[in-house]
């Protein structure tokens, strides 16, 4: 029997608690990552987010397979759902157990307490990476109050973490590396394609001019040529940890002078992509091909080489992005599904925003850049 590591917002090898823990076991391990239609869902997922991804599981499987012997990352495709494949792979009665990272989104809990009612033969261990705080836990607290304050949210994570010597006075864990060695199951393959016949395999993950054939007619018109050419950032834990390296660990003068909101995350001309002046890591965290642990610790690093240097404020610096970011994950998790619905009656904190009607004109000229 086999150990899966079910990869899904955490395409990367450092710091990834699923696959360090599987790597410990003693069952052979394969990883792999599932496309059902709710992936690339357009309402959700944008095609130039969809490049992105396609980039990411390419540069996840390429490192899988030079860091390990046998490694490889397989590429499951289904017209229907997750729980569908599990099913197929409990029929053939290859898997033993799956470790996955935690998703707090709306989607992706109804989708995890599916499988985990409805999937038996399989043992389902969740582990939490893409936040700094285990969410469940830090709204279970006693006393919880949703954060909506810096002060609060340092209470929250030196509750949680305690006070460090850094910085930012709060001792985030450092990140994990990633396993030395780990089993790869080289039977596996062979035994799902001969006992799940109808389970589809990718042989490689899917390049933008394939989407179509693979994934079905949704794709038909993708301008494949505009995409690649507009693309700014490449997907990936490889470009993550190089970009890392480039806009903080060797630019102390960047991280100290980095203050919110006087930074621009996009370009500044509409026929020209160039260098934002934040870090350029949001789509790679959001996809976890960096970690957020990584991060903190690599502006820690950056800050230990100015001594003396103090940030004007922890919520305009760039830890006080990553708080930022982590306030609006709990609130998420605390109020639910409706969190973020733009609707009058919305209970939440959000704001309603009164969207005007769809104008043709409008949407192409904010497409092409160019609403002023």
């Amino acid at each position: 029997m086999t150990t899966g590591v079910w990869f899904r917002n955490a395409l990367r090898l450092h710091d990834n608690l699923p696959l360090i823990e599987a790597a410990k076991s003693s069952n052979p391990v394969i990883c792999f990552y599932i496309f059902t239609p709710a992936v690339y869902n357009p309402d959700y997922m944008g095609m130039n987010r969809l490049y992105f991804l396609l980039q990411s599981l390419e540069d996840l499987k390429n490192r899988l397979k030079k860091q390990y012997k046998n490694g490889d990352l397989i590429i499951l495709n289904t017209s229907k759902s997750c729980k569908d494949v599990f099913s197929q792979l409990c029929k053939a009665d290859v898997l033993k157990e799956v470790f996955y990272e935690y998703d707090s989104s709306p989607h992706g809990k109804v989708r995890d307490t599916q499988i985990q009612k409805e999937i038996h033969q399989v043992s389902f261990k969740v582990f939490h990476g893409h936040t700094f705080t285990k969410l469940p836990d830090v709204v279970a607290q006693k006393g919880f109050k949703n954060p909506s304050t810096m002060s609060m949210m340092e209470n929250i994570m030196i509750k949680e973490f305690g006070k460090g010597k850094g910085r930012s006075g709060i001792n985030v864990p450092s990140p994990l590396d990633p396993p030395d060695e780990i089993n790869f199951d080289i039977s596996f393959l062979k035994k799902i394609k001969k006992r799940c016949p109808e389970l589809e395999i990718l042989e490689k993950v899917p390049k933008l001019k394939d989407l179509s054939k693979i994934f079905g007619p949704l794709f038909d018109n993708v301008n494949v040529t505009s995409i690649e050419k507009n693309n700014f950032f490449h997907g990936g834990e490889t470009e993550a940890l190089e970009r890392l390296e480039r806009k903080v660990l060797d630019n102390t003068e960047f991280v100290c002078k980095f203050k919110k909101p006087e930074t621009t995350c996009i370009t500044t001309s509409a026929s020209e992509f160039k260098e934002p002046s934040t870090t350029g890591l949001s789509p790679y965290i959001a996809l976890g091909c960096l970690s957020v642990r990584q991060l903190w610790h690599g502006v820690d690093q950056a800050y230990a080489k100015r001594k003396g240097f103090k940030f004007d404020s922890l919520a305009t610096s760039l830890y006080g992005q990553l708080l930022f970011r982590e306030m609006f994950y709990i609130l998420n998790e605390a109020i639910g599904p409706v969190f973020a619905l733009n609707d009058k009656n919305n209970p939440a904190i959000s704001k309603y925003v009164e969207w005007d009607k769809k104008d043709p004109k409008l949407l192409e000229a904010w497409e092409n850049g160019q609403t002023g």
